[in-house]
């Protein structure tokens, strides 16, 4: 708009038109969404028998290898406790919903017209746990011929938008998903003796178990964006060929992050004692803030000049 006054970009947006009826419109749509192209990681059965064919060209001998003769055996059945797989692809990412809704109003007498629109999406993550993302827009704009000479228009956007998922202990909370994919090997569990209350250690890194990941253990990361902008023009026909105009507009975002990752145990699992022993202890917890305040006044005015006479045009 104001910015793009000197020809630089042109920005338009929906209006309605004069002489036409008082409309309402609504559209929808519901739908999910799914990661569709993956590289899928070895399952159990998979990585135990090439790990067992690489110490065998290696040389290693019975016991030198990772897995003995007995575990083999049980891991390629895979039915007994402890020696069935686990498909960190399945667990970590899922299907998600999503769905978007929009109404507005529009219509216009023979000297105004208006356009009211207010739209909603909300994007659940496709990660375990995951909140996802919302936002809410409202558009509203006006323009009215107030004399032959003289067009007034005023107009307003603004909205409302939220991200969120639990307090990750990373830099990137989008690419732990990715790495806890393939770095969590399919021989590890998420909860130690399969208990959910005992999260457990999947890897040599602990952030790649999504077993503990979620807002009552590993905290809240969340942030929100308010925008708003009002533009207000004003068009006037000084003589023939003679035009000014004005624009004046306000600009205002607001934006407001809170992380808080909290301190958290892993455990193990002790079968002769049937007790769950910590295997691993964060005592460093996360607290981040981060306010954002942008706030500008724009105006802008030109005279513009443009006649024809005869074969002839100034401008």
């Amino acid at each position: 708009g104001i910015r793009a006054a000197n020809g630089v970009v042109v920005v338009t947006t929906k209006k309605g038109q004069q002489k036409s009826k008082n409309t309402v419109s609504v559209n929808a749509y519901y739908g999910w969404q799914k990661n569709s192209r993956w590289i899928q990681p070895a399952d159990a059965k998979t990585y135990v028998n090439a790990y067992t064919a690489a110490e065998t060209w290696a040389g290693r001998t019975d016991g030198e290898r990772k897995f003995s003769r007995e575990d083999y055996d049980k891991w390629m059945a895979g039915t007994e406790k402890g020696y069935t797989g686990f498909d960190w692809g399945d667990y970590i990412w899922k299907t998600s919903p999503q769905y978007y809704v929009n109404t507005n109003f529009s219509g216009g007498s023979d000297k105004a017209n208006y356009y009211v629109s207010v739209s909603h999406i909300n994007q659940d993550a496709t990660v375990r746990n995951y909140g996802g993302f919302k936002r809410t827009n409202v558009q509203m704009n006006i323009d009215t011929q107030i004399t032959s000479r003289l067009k007034v228009g005023a107009s307003m956007n603004g909205r409302i938008e939220e991200r969120k998922n639990p307090g990750v202990p990373e830099a990137d909370d989008y690419w732990m998903p990715r790495f806890g994919t393939y770095r969590n090997l399919p021989t590890k569990r998420p909860f130690a003796n399969d208990n959910p209350k005992y999260p457990t250690l999947t890897s040599s890194n602990a952030a790649t178990n999504f077993g503990w990941l979620n807002y009552e253990l590993s905290g809240e990361y969340k942030e929100t964006w308010r925008v708003a902008q009002l533009q207000a023009t004003a068009e006037y026909d000084i003589f023939d060929g003679l035009k000014a105009k004005a624009l004046v507009g306000y600009y205002l975002a607001y934006q407001q992050m809170n992380n808080q990752e909290y301190t958290y145990k892993l455990y193990g699992y002790d079968e002769a004692t049937d007790t769950y022993p910590v295997i691993f202890e964060n005592n460093n917890p996360w607290r981040e803030r981060r306010v954002g305040h942008n706030e500008e006044l724009m105006s802008n005015i030109q005279l513009s000049y443009n006649k024809r006479f005869g074969d002839h045009n100034v401008a």
